[in-house]
């Protein structure tokens, strides 16, 4: 049975998964919005963006301790049969931070993309971490390359250009994929420890950290801050 579509997390790191609020950890509430059992909920995580790192993984694995998942899964750059089992009953997908370019190329090559929009259609939560966030997005980008406006195209779950801890810089390579992007578009900045909550209303949510929105009209850019509830 499928059940109605959740709310999509943009990470900017892996260190807001242990911050509490009122209601416990930041994903409590929605997963207990699942309707199961924490032990009867199924967790995947995607580490093609970093190469299947076992030290990222093991992060992973305490967060989910700590919301008392145990039912959890690697799934690997290889893609294997038991992977593609598991990822298409998963109750929870994770996609792990790292290159964002190499980790959406191994998605696409594995057919894996497919899988994981099922899965969201199909009620599942999305959690996306950094490099993860970048690509439920609608674009990603080569940050070592030499094309400063080279951009594809990624999972457009979320309908905006994401980038995440470019505070330092001011934004400005988000503001030049709007800049450069094929449409008029908007995008959001995470910053360092903060993240973004993308609602099935199509509404937004800071968490933790405020976000910056740049968004692209017919006389440039323009920009606007997303407080969260209780700012830090």
């Amino acid at each position: 049975m499928e059940l109605p579509r959740q709310p999509v997390y943009l990470l900017s790191d892996s260190e807001i998964l242990f911050h509490r609020q009122e209601q416990g950890l930041i994903l409590a509430k929605t997963l207990n919005a699942l309707g199961k059992n924490r032990r009867e909920i199924s967790s995947a995580y995607i580490g093609a963006s970093n190469g299947d790192a076992a030290a990222f993984y093991e992060i992973f694995l305490y967060a989910m301790e700590l919301l008392r998942i145990t039912n959890c899964r690697l799934i690997s750059s290889d893609f294997n049969v038991s992977d593609k089992e598991f990822l298409n009953q998963a109750d929870v997908i994770f996609l792990s931070g790292g290159d964002v370019k190499r980790g959406w190329h191994i998605m696409q090559k594995t057919a894996m993309d497919q899988c994981i929009t099922q899965r969201y259609v199909q009620g599942a939560l999305l959690v996306g971490i950094s490099a993860g966030a970048i690509q439920l997005g609608l674009y990603g980008w080569d940050k070592t390359g030499d094309d400063a406006h080279a951009i594809f195209e990624t999972l457009k779950i979320v309908p905006f250009i994401i980038d995440v801890h470019d505070e330092e810089h001011h934004w400005q390579t988000l503001r030049t994929r709007i800049q450069h992007s094929p449409a008029m578009l908007s995008g959001f900045g995470i910053p360092l420890r903060g993240g973004m909550i993308y609602h099935p209303d199509q509404s937004i949510e800071a968490l933790r950290k405020p976000l910056i929105e740049i968004c692209r009209g017919a006389d440039g850019l323009t920009e606007n801050l997303i407080l969260p509830v209780s700012a830090e």
